[in-house]
């Protein structure tokens, strides 16, 4: 694959990764804008509620892409420093796309710690308002309205833990490779290849945390047979 290639795929493949982490507080936003601020949120003014996610990670795209845009001059310098690990048995890896100085890799992970940060904080200053209105009311509320709540909790929970545990394998892995200078690419792909799965996370712990969608799509089959006998008797 040429390096121009190469480039595009790594920059996709970071950007949707750093937008996996901004989008992480959008439903604690919307459930906080609708339990405590009383807002109707729908349609448009939903969509509304990514335009910063989808900003913020788009710029951060464009100039890390700037960053180590692989020009002839930041090959030659990593192969200066690389040299004696990155190119031995006459193998070449500098077509892998990526090619920054000590600056721009400090700057890079800066902008993406900013962003997880970011994130989190929102994501804990919002559950905290949820807890406390959700506290008072929920004494009130029937069981099935607090049974609700509490399967919405849990999702909330996984989404925003989810991305964050199969985030750090593979980035502690990378940080290995760089601090030692091992020579392991094909492992680096392996590694990676988890936070491709980041996007389906969501749409799964939504699935198995919510009874009515995990009840529809995985019936419990003791259950039918017991309304079918029932069914059947009735008749």
């Amino acid at each position: 694959m040429s390096t121009g290639l190469n480039f595009l795929f790594i920059s996709m493949y970071f950007y949707f990764v750093s937008l996996s982490f901004a989008l992480i507080p959008v439903p604690f936003v919307y459930r906080y804008l609708v339990l405590i601020k009383e807002r109707d949120i729908e349609g448009f003014a939903y969509l509304k509620l990514y335009i910063v996610p989808f900003a913020v990670t788009s710029i951060h795209m464009v100039y890390t892409s700037f960053l180590y845009y692989p020009s002839d001059e930041k090959i030659e310098f990593a192969k200066i420093l690389f040299h004696g690990v990155f190119m031995e048995n006459g193998s070449d890896h500098w077509n892998v796309g990526y090619v920054g100085t000590p600056i721009a890799t400090r700057t890079s992970v800066f902008d993406m710690s900013v962003i997880c940060n970011g994130s989190y904080s929102v994501v804990f200053w919002c559950s905290m308002k949820i807890y406390k209105n959700l506290k008072g009311k929920m004494a009130m509320a029937s069981a099935k309205t607090r049974d609700l709540q509490s399967q919405l909790t849990r999702i909330m929970i996984a989404q925003a833990v989810g991305p964050m545990v199969v985030f750090m394998l593979p980035v502690l892995f990378y940080t290995y490779c760089i601090v030692s200078q091992a020579d392991q690419i094909a492992l680096s792909i392996t590694f990676g290849l988890p936070l491709a799965w980041i996007p389906l996370a969501n749409p799964v712990v939504t699935i198995w945390f919510m009874k009515p969608y995990r009840n529809t799509i995985f019936p419990n089959k003791s259950v039918t047979s017991i309304q079918n006998i029932s069914s059947t008797q009735a008749s």
